[in-house]
């Protein structure tokens, strides 16, 4: 299994993203509704990402629901080395009666997938669809 973060965008009223994402070991998928500004404020905050070794950029679906939102995203350092992770958690179902299926867990990465990640992360925007994937490693 490939180790990767892809976000899907379709813009609309309201625009909507497609997440599915494996570490190699566990995977999941989710989609909820968000707005173009919501993706550029992520792209803007990774592209300065990281400036010190405690660097961390958060995503919520839902903000100020942490973990509990329908997507979670952590960016962060792991050592003084620079080495990155993204804490990834997910939630389908949500509108369900029963308890939605959740899915969390670390996807490492390089700085140089990073890179690509955000360009393709603004050019989705830009066209207002498209898909944007950070490729990770083990």
């Amino acid at each position: 299994m490939e180790e990767y973060l892809e976000i899907e965008f379709f813009k609309g009223s309201p625009s909507k993203i497609y997440i599915k994402a494996s570490n190699g070991f566990y995977s999941g998928y989710t989609d909820t509704y968000t707005n173009d500004d919501w993706i550029s404020c992520l792209a803007e905050e990774l592209r300065s990402f990281p400036n010190d070794s405690g660097s961390i950029v958060i995503f919520e679906s839902e903000k100020g629901k942490g973990e509990e939102s329908d997507l979670y995203l952590e960016f962060y350092t792991t050592s003084n080395t620079g080495r990155t992770e993204v804490r990834i958690c997910m939630k389908a179902g949500t509108y369900a009666a029963n308890n939605p299926d959740e899915a969390k867990f670390k996807l490492k990465f390089e700085l140089s997938a990073l890179d690509k990640f955000v360009n393709s992360l603004e050019h989705m925007v830009k066209i207002e669809n498209g898909k944007s994937i950070l490729v990770g490693v083990k």
